[in-house]
């Protein structure tokens, strides 16, 4: 009988058992499930290439042969696989006072529950804090640790011409550098600075995605429609009243208000930092969750120090793999 294997099992047990409690009444709601599209992955990293093919068919006369069009490569977009972690060192002398030592391990447990529902909710925020950033974030590099691939747009978008061009997600249209088609080399861009937040703003947010940037990598006109507004802690106020309103606020006419019909997802996220920033955009569309590993948890003795240790670790990637569905305004750029 190991009985020390015996005990650091039954440890790992507790602090499970403890963090799946912590879990199930967690204070923190995450917002970001109901705007990414999770996916699982095996690996440190995450690419695909979207395919640019045939979008219309053409008329063609009874005599005439078949049309053919082109099928080339978009932008290869790369998401890499980042390690969060954390652990508590524990004497022989706390282990051996068994109170104290399951008051720690509860604490730890329960608080290691609730943290990972942060630190998730905090991580899938940096596109909507860090995506107007003409420099770039470290988030959207998917160049993973084992170099297994090489991010060429380095801390930008996927469509950065290298890592010294940075594209910003959310780009503006006065930046230096903005989206670009693959193939027919338009300019678009995708945040706003209005300065103030009206009916007006909301308005020209929907019609930045709608119509604006309603392309293909072809430049070829496709449908979108936004579903989803998001905004930081503080604008509930100011949001809900244009959105809930009857009529155009502040007008002399009396202009019915129609922007707040577009909107299923009204989401009030607290991990937004920047206080006058709003996004409008499509859920699930764009934005890709990388889940490689959910909270693992451990318990080992380490003899030469004469402590115990209790660990936790956690794998999670992201990936913007097509920012036309998403638009900002007042998003600062650094």
């Amino acid at each position: 009988m190991n009985v020390q294997q015996d005990f650091s099992k039954g440890a790992v047990k507790t602090i499970y058992d403890y963090s799946m409690e912590a879990t199930q009444y967690a204070k923190t709601q995450e917002k970001w499930p109901m705007i990414y599209k999770e996916i699982s992955v095996d690996g440190d990293h995450w690419q695909s290439t979207s395919v640019i093919g045939p979008k219309k068919l053409t008329k063609t006369g009874q005599s005439e042969g078949f049309n053919v069009t082109t099928v080339s490569e978009g932008y290869t977009v790369y998401g890499s696989v980042f390690d969060f972690t954390d652990a508590i060192a524990m004497s022989y002398d706390t282990v051996r006072d068994i109170k104290k030592f399951n008051n720690i391990l509860k604490q730890a447990a329960e608080g290691w529950g609730e943290g990972a529902i942060i630190t998730r909710d905090e991580f899938y925020c940096h596109p909507f804090n860090y995506g107007g950033y003409t420099a770039g974030h470290w988030s959207f590099n998917g160049t993973p640790e084992s170099g297994a691939q090489s991010d060429t747009s380095g801390n930008g978008c996927y469509d950065s011409a290298s890592s010294s061009a940075i594209v910003a997600l959310f780009a503006r249209t006065g930046d230096t550098y903005k989206h670009a088609s693959k193939v027919g080399g338009t300019s678009y861009f995708n945040a706003l600075a209005s300065g103030a937040l009206t009916d007006t703003t909301v308005a020209n947010l929907i019609k930045n995605v709608e119509v604006t940037n309603a392309y293909d990598e072809k430049d070829v006109k496709i449908p979108i429609s936004v579903d989803t507004i998001i905004y930081p802690q503080g604008q509930f106020d100011a949001v809900e009243k244009i959105l809930e309103s009857e009529k155009v606020s502040g007008g002399s006419l009396n202009d019915k208000q129609v922007v707040g019909r577009k909107f299923k997802n009204r989401i009030e996220w607290p991990q937004l930092l920047d206080t006058d920033a709003i996004f409008v955009g499509c859920a699930k569309k764009g934005l890709k969750a990388l889940n490689r590993m959910d909270p693992v948890y451990d318990f080992f003795e380490d003899k030469k120090s004469r402590c115990y240790y209790a660990t936790v670790e956690m794998r999670m990637g992201l990936m913007m793999d097509n920012w036309r569905f998403w638009a900002t305004d007042n998003l600062s750029q650094s």
